[in-house]
């Protein structure tokens, strides 16, 4: 990646600062783990026919599903107001999470469910649509 700031070249400034701003992230005990590409929706891109779009689809549905409840940083502007309205926030997160963490727990249910039961519908019309063809086959050699 190149980054121009004012006509110049700064990908090395720039660049290892979000670098360094990315690994602190990633080393917090609260930071989500970091999903494969295989898991973005740029890998529907592969798909060449409506029958793999639809397979790749169902795929990122079921590997995305989750909803996690982890605790974000919540930027904030300077000064005393501001730091205490964040830390009013923090405390009632805290204080509050529990129940997130209840209602994250049966949506994740009910997103496995919803995309157990899509996996199950597509399956069984692929099968109906084989079978309809095998049959239209057969009609056509007999007739």
């Amino acid at each position: 990646m190149k980054i121009v700031v004012g006509g110049e070249d700064r990908s090395d400034v720039v660049g290892g600062m979000v670098a360094k701003g990315v690994d602190q992230l990633r080393r917090h005990p609260d930071a989500p783990e970091v999903s494969p590409s295989t898991h973005s929706a740029l890998a529907l891109r592969t798909a060449t026919t409506t029958s793999a779009y639809l397979h790749c689809l169902i795929e990122l549905i079921r590997k995305r599903a989750e909803l996690r409840t982890i605790p974000a940083r919540i930027p904030h502007g300077q000064g005393l107001v501001t730091t205490i309205k964040a830390r009013i926030r923090w405390l009632m997160w805290r204080v509050l999470r529990y129940q997130h963490d209840r209602m994250a727990f049966q949506q994740n249910v009910i997103n496995t469910q919803m995309t157990s039961a899509l996996e199950f519908v597509v399956e069984e019309q692929s099968r109906e649509i084989a079978e309809l063809h095998a049959r239209l086959d057969a009609k056509e050699g007999n007739a």
